[in-house]
């Protein structure tokens, strides 16, 4: 009689273990964070782009103090040329034909072309941003940017429209490319009043999406706005909600202010620490 009523006791408590080992994989599954590698690495290199192109064109104006050399990503890696005759005028920066490593620790090589009509400041002037063999750490990167100064908001602060398109082909095994599309307003929050590059300081807003190299599409959304500090490497705060098609939720968090490049990735309410590119 004991072995018989054992037998259900076993039987029951074996389908408790597959159940809960099932559901363990499905979990384990749906927080798989490896597409935010791509995402926090492609934010990365098209952001980067902006502040290249906006030092290449203070350099031309001759706006840097003493001082900004400590921070300059260009003077070592790359030659700048500016157009004068063309309308609009015309900035070329050239890293050259062979990888040279920048001050940020990146790698690249290839042309940056930059148009621009009306002074930086000037509400209504325009900035196209266009690539040309250029590569990141040896990651392909294919892009085109339209900036618009946007006038002064109700801060008084200057703001740009920026809407952005480009493709990465990475250097990986990855079959297919990363491409992207986001529209966002860049809001001039601390600087305006020195020529002193490294305490600029802009919060970025806005939306975008992308596709996965696998054909995976994703939507991105700033919840809170994303704080660049020229000074620092990496995004310091901000929170951005990543949507993928057929995958949970994704909530990316830069931190609190600190320069540092960590950030955390939430999703199904369980937190994980990411190292920034």
């Amino acid at each position: 009689m004991k072995t018989k009523k054992l037998f259900p006791a076993i039987f029951i408590g074996l389908l408790i273990i597959a159940i809960f080992t099932g559901c363990k994989k499905d979990s384990e599954k749906t927080e798989d964070i490896s597409d935010i590698n791509e995402e926090a690495l492609a934010e990365n290199i098209f952001d980067n782009i902006d502040n290249i192109a906006d030092e290449a064109y203070m350099s031309v104006w001759g706006f840097f103090k003493s001082g900004d050399d400590d921070g300059k990503l260009l003077d070592i890696c790359a030659t700048i040329s500016h157009d004068t005759i063309s309308i609009p005028h015309l900035i070329t920066i050239d890293f050259g034909d062979t990888n040279c490593l920048c001050r940020d620790g990146k790698y690249r090589r290839g042309m940056i072309l930059v148009s621009f009509s009306g002074h930086y400041a000037d509400s209504g002037a325009m900035k196209n941003i266009t690539s040309e063999e250029y590569f990141v750490n040896d990651n392909h990167v294919v892009f085109t940017k339209a900036t618009t100064n946007t006038g002064r908001n109700e801060h008084g602060n200057l703001t740009w429209l920026i809407i952005s398109d480009g493709t990465i082909i990475f250097a990986t095994d990855l079959e297919g490319d990363f491409t992207w599309h986001a529209e966002r307003t860049r809001e001039w929050i601390e600087g305006e009043e020195t020529y002193f590059r490294w305490d600029d300081v802009y919060l970025i807003t806005g939306n975008g999406n992308t596709v996965r190299p696998n054909g995976e599409s994703v939507t991105k959304e700033i919840v809170e706005p994303i704080m660049k500090r020229l000074s620092c490497r990496w995004f310091v705060s901000g929170i951005v909600k990543i949507t993928p098609s057929n995958r949970p939720v994704r909530v990316l968090d830069y931190g609190d202010g600190e320069c540092n490049r960590f950030a955390t990735v939430t999703v199904n309410g369980n937190t994980f620490i990411i190292r920034l590119p």
